[in-house]
Order: C-alpha cells, then sequence, then structure tokens
C-alpha cells in the first residue's frame, strides 16, 4: 500500500510479490483494480489527477523506462504543454498501446533521466532535443523559452547533448540548432506573451526587434531602435 501510495496509486505484481503478496491475493484485493497485464492501481486513488496514474502504469514493470516528449515536457511545466498524453522512451524494445505513444531510444542514458515526484522523466534538456522531433517549430520555441527563462536549461547544456545526439542523424537537430543559435547575440523572452510577440513578428516578415532594451532607468520588452519604436507588452501574468 505504501509502495502504491507513492507511485500515483500504481503497484506491479513484481513489486507485489517482493512485498510477499501473490498474485492471487492481489488480484481478489478490494484496494486495488487491475490497469493491464501485471499493473494494479488503488481503487479511486486520485481521480482528480488520473494522468499520473496512467504515466506511472506506462513506466511499470520496466526500469529501463522515461515519461518523454510532450508528456515529459508536462510534467516540467514547460508553456504549451499540458497533462493530456502518455508518452515514454525505452531504451529496449516497447511497444505502443491505446493510449500510450511508446519510443524506442538507444541513445537514451542514465545522465537523460532524472526521479520527479515518484515518476521517471526525461531531463529538460533531453525532453526539449526529442521535442525537436514530433513539436512544429513554434511549440519547440515557446518550450525552449519557458524553459530558459526558468533556468531549468542552459544554451551551452542543450548545444553539448545535441552535438552528442547528432551524429546519429536524429530527426529535428537542426531545427533545435537554428533556435539556439538565436541566442548568440539576444536573450529569452521574459513570458509567454512575449515569445508569442516574437512569433507574430517573424510570421508577418518583420525584422527581429532588440529584446529588453535599456532606455534610460527603465528597460522595454521589445525595440526597433532604428526606427525609433518602442514595444511594451501587458498581459494577464503580471
Amino acid at each position: 500500500m505504501r509502495y502504491a501510495l507513492a507511485h500515483h496509486g500504481v503497484v506491479t505484481v513484481r513489486v507485489a510479490r517482493a512485498c510477499g503478496l501473490s498474485p492471487r491475493h492481489l488480484a481478489r484485493s478490494c484496494y486495488f483494480e487491475r490497469c493491464r497485464g501485471g499493473v494494479y492501481r488503488l481503487v479511486g486513488y486520485d481521480r482528480t489527477n488520473l494522468w499520473l496514474t496512467h504515466l506511472a502504469s506506462a513506466l511499470a514493470n520496466t526500469n529501463k523506462a522515461a515519461v518523454s516528449h510532450r508528456a515529459a515536457a508536462a510534467l516540467h511545466g514547460l508553456d504549451g504543454f499540458a497533462g493530456d498524453i502518455v508518452e515514454v522512451s525505452c531504451s529496449d524494445k516497447i511497444r505502443s498501446r491505446p493510449g500510450v505513444i511508446a519510443h524506442r531510444s538507444s541513445s537514451l542514458i542514465p545522465a537523460d533521466i532524472e526521479n520527479r515526484g515518484g515518476l521517471l522523466v526525461t531531463t529538460v534538456t533531453r525532453t526539449l532535443i526529442d521535442l525537436a522531433a514530433v513539436v512544429g517549430a513554434e511549440a519547440l520555441e515557446v518550450a525552449l523559452e519557458s524553459a530558459l527563462r526558468r533556468n531549468l536549461t542552459s544554451v551551452a547544456e542543450l548545444s553539448r547533448r545535441l552535438r552528442e545526439l547528432s551524429r546519429s542523424g536524429r530527426k529535428g537537430v537542426a531545427r533545435l540548432a537554428r533556435l539556439l543559435s538565436v541566442y548568440e547575440q539576444t536573450c529569452p523572452t521574459d513570458s509567454l506573451l512575449e515569445t508569442r510577440f516574437v512569433q507574430l513578428c517573424r510570421r508577418h516578415k518583420l525584422s527581429p526587434p532588440r529584446r529588453q532594451l535599456p532606455v534610460g532607468p527603465y528597460r522595454v520588452d521589445f525595440a526597433w531602435p532604428e526606427k525609433r519604436v518602442l514595444v511594451e507588452l501587458d498581459g494577464f501574468s503580471h
């Protein structure tokens, strides 16, 4: 019971055996209900966030898998991603099943994985690299800006790991590398609203504005100094 409570209500037959419970006892228990083969969850456990339970269930029966891609982005709280998808990666062969997107990754190493609230999840650095292969450029930029703004990773760390993974011809490497090159001359935005503004300018083929430009004792969000244009954005966040 304590194990299940610490792992989002999920317990496997393997763990139950280690605790002295037979699979038959687990199946007949009034405290657990079967999710799928060899995986059970506590009856009525935290119905307000079944997504976490589904993630824990997807990781059950293996210690080589981790929550990844869009699901990892949501767990890390990156902008643009909500807890509505179950997506995992594994260094061994793994199959997708209804409701679960599974990726096999031979490049997934222990340094790419961390424990977050009882769930194994790819680090923010690895998550952003994985996202580059499955989402569009604007969604990737929103997540990247969010991570850099909150100091969850750095351009140097992302560039280093990207170089290591690019040797395998990984999808999305060029897209992320282009985004990272922007920070050689500028800084991350201060909010999701500011990121959306940058994308709006790009969409309408405006020259990139200066970010966080000092003007006297103040600092403006965006500016085109040569045009003598300053832009301040006000959103609900502040």
